[in-house]
């Protein structure tokens, strides 16, 4: 995302693939075509995905952005990370991942990430 003034500029779509339980993952367009938008927030408000992409018309590229959606998600967020009620998109992402361990650091709990960087020795130190 190198230099970009606009979240989603008006050359680009929203690309959003969903899943219905028991049927098979689709993608779907959003409206936002010939709209800017200058947040991910903002694009995305109200919207229910696994995965977002911004499709650049004029190019024909696609960009994975779920990430990007995950971390304006996370930044309005205040409530619990083991929430069942999170978004599909956030609860696989790097956002809710450093948001867990900062809400577990913030509650009194000794920080643990998922790819072994840090451990405790269960005396309360943290080892990495």
């Amino acid at each position: 995302m190198a230099d970009r003034t606009k979240f989603i500029e008006a050359h680009e779509t929203l690309l959003l693939e969903d899943q219905i339980a028991g049927a098979p993952r689709f993608i779907a367009e959003s409206d936002c075509y010939g709209t800017t938008y200058a947040t991910a927030a903002d694009a995305i408000q109200g919207a229910e995905f696994v995965r977002a992409f911004r499709l650049d018309r004029e190019t024909m590229t696609l960009e994975d952005i779920t990430e990007e959606c995950a971390k304006a998600f996370m930044a309005t967020f205040d409530g619990d990370p083991d929430d069942d009620r999170l978004p599909d998109f956030v609860k696989n992402s790097e956002a809710l991942e450093a948001y867990a361990e900062d809400y577990r650091i913030e509650k009194g709990f000794s920080p643990v990430r998922a790819y072994s960087t840090l451990y405790t020795t269960g005396a309360g130190h943290v080892v990495g």
